[in-house]
């Protein structure tokens, strides 16, 4: 597993609670860092879902579903044994399509202030209609008291839905500059940038790298400039798949107006068993390349 495959997974670990919690009996629609649902859910791209299951005193309801061709995005509820803390998901949570599919979440995250309400990332599935599931695999119990222990609570929490097959429609591709930018030993091209329902997708390559160092490198993104000197950290960032291992793709939230996409080199080392990185990969860390675009609105 790469660098970045870990800061992935980390990005499931349980979010810390503040004590005294208040709770509002209210729905908070994907909630925690998935500002890119929340828009898709304002614009009405986003569907209501009323449909829950019960386990060992605690209900898994779905609330909202936002599917567009970068991703697919879950908001659930985490409710029951308050009286022994906040349930929360564990590292198994998974989306099964309409035919039987499975797909593991890719990160996840909670509301702030009411954590029992949930937001899960999966990758695209395939646009059509039937009965999805939201299932969870073993839950935790965290207490809302700092230095106590958190509970196990095992077992499978399996919510069915109805989904109409119809994804958010895909926003205006962005016009790139033609010419790469160098990056270090080698180069870095933007491929293409999708105003998506769910967030701004930067698609691109990268040269003259052998496959070990690609596969050993940091996340190349690093937060993007707005106008006005706004610094926007992106939300997902992968690379190191496709031919060669050349490709990246990275989602930041929907984000429009001139902005600088800024990108910075780096090697942590966690690449696959076996990769290595020659002395002159390593000495031209912290290079950086900037492209300056204009992004319409989606």
């Amino acid at each position: 597993m790469t660098g970045l495959g870990i800061a992935l997974m980390a990005a499931l670990a349980v979010a810390v609670l503040v004590p005294s919690m208040l709770f509002a009996d209210r729905p908070v629609p994907f909630p925690g860092l998935e500002s890119g649902a929340r828009n898709a859910a304002e614009h009405g791209l986003a569907k209501d879902i009323d449909a829950s299951a019960s386990n060992d005193g605690i209900e898994l309801k779905v609330v909202g579903f936002v599917a567009d061709e970068t991703e697919t995005v879950v908001s659930y509820v985490l409710s029951g044994r308050e009286d022994e803390g906040v349930a929360q998901n564990g590292s198994g949570t998974f989306l099964i399509d309409a035919d039987g599919q499975s797909y593991r979440s890719t990160r996840g995250s909670a509301d702030q202030n009411d954590p029992r309400y949930a937001t899960a990332v999966f990758p695209p599935i395939p646009a059509k209609a039937g009965t999805l599931a939201l299932e969870m695999d073993g839950l935790f119990i965290v207490s809302r008291e700092i230095g106590r222990d958190v509970k196990e609570v095992s077992g499978k929490w399996k919510v069915e839905f109805d989904w109409d097959g119809k994804k958010a429609p895909p926003g205006p591709l962005v016009e790139i500059p033609a010419a790469p930018q160098a990056f270090g030993p080698g180069s870095i091209f933007i491929t293409s940038i999708q105003q998506a329902a769910t967030g701004t997708v930067v698609s691109g390559t990268l040269e003259g790298f052998s496959a070990d160092a690609i596969q050993s490198m940091d996340c190349v993104a690093a937060p993007l400039t707005a106008a006005g000197g706004a610094s926007i950290p992106w939300i997902t960032c992968r690379e190191g798949f496709g031919e060669g291992y050349r490709s990246f793709e990275i989602i930041y939230p929907p984000t429009t107006g001139r902005v600088a996409l800024n990108f910075v080199l780096g090697f942590s080392g966690h690449g696959p068993p076996g990769t290595t990185v020659s002395p002159g990969y390593q000495e031209a860390a912290g290079a950086i390349a900037t492209f300056e675009l204009d992004l319409p609105p989606p």
